[in-house]
């Protein structure tokens, strides 16, 4: 999600860039990127009031513009954005973008490959919202799913070496511990659908059949509810405060005018 900011049009400046120009584009630059600060600590805001925020180094906004988004002298116009995704791809700020973006919008999300379903993982994992899951614990790393590479190269997520059943037994044959979707680590396994994809995944916690719990269900979609609102408050920001910062500006200007 993307805004500019310039001061063309806006009549209210027009006066101090026919009386001093040079003071006048300092001004301006100055309120914009102020403005649009102002604009980044709202989204912020808003961010933490509607969601559950985990990570807040990855997923805030920054709170600074970045040099390329800031306006000049020069160059009067600033951009903010909730990662600059078009700047350097498959940056944080990029996966920022493509995360928060949904919630602008809403909608749904479905799964591209149906080999690399949507994992959802369940209490048993995250008993809380704010809790996060052990990277340990996706269902990549647990061997249960095809890793995908670099160069789009899939490697399959078996695992090596023995599990156990559920009723304790040791399986060593590869194919036998397919066949019975005894492929994870730490205790875990896959159980599929009809149709031969992956749907839930299960941890055994004891030698018995029914000592197991589900960690992970998987969907091909789900809801992306419209939670956030950056647009329109970026709007209510810029004519609360644009004038405001110009008018402070616009006095720093005079008195530092050789």
């Amino acid at each position: 999600m993307e805004l500019k900011v310039s001061v063309e049009g806006l009549d209210a400046v027009q006066a101090a860039f026919e009386a001093v120009p040079k003071q006048a584009r300092y001004a301006s630059s100055i309120a914009i990127n102020r403005t649009l600060e102002e604009t980044l600590e709202a989204g912020r805001r808003e961010i933490r009031s509607v969601m559950t925020v985990r990570v807040p180094d990855f997923i805030l906004p920054p709170t600074q513009l970045p040099a390329h988004a800031r306006a000049k002298p020069t160059r009067l116009e600033g951009t903010a954005s909730f990662g600059y995704a078009d700047v350097v791809p498959g940056s944080i700020g990029a996966r920022r973008e493509t995360i928060l973006r949904k919630f602008e919008y809403g909608g749904s999300k479905s799964a591209g490959d149906p080999m690399f379903p949507i994992a959802i993982p369940t209490k048993a994992l995250r008993p809380s919202p704010s809790v996060l899951v052990p990277r340990a614990m996706y269902p990549v790393n647990l061997r249960l799913v095809p890793r995908r590479h670099a160069g789009n190269e899939e490697l399959p997520g078996l695992r090596r070496g023995k599990v156990r059943t559920l009723s304790g037994g040791t399986v060593r044959s590869k194919k036998h511990r397919k066949e019975l979707q005894l492929e994870g680590i730490g205790g875990t396994f896959g159980v599929m659908d009809e149709g031969g994809r992956l749907r839930w995944v299960f941890q055994r916690t004891g030698p018995g059949r029914r000592d197991v719990r589900l960690i992970w269900a998987f969907r091909q979609s789900i809801r992306i509810p419209r939670l956030l609102h950056f647009t329109e408050l970026a709007g209510r920001v810029i004519d609360d405060r644009f004038l405001v910062n110009f008018s402070g500006a616009w006095e720093l200007a005079l008195r530092s005018a050789k």
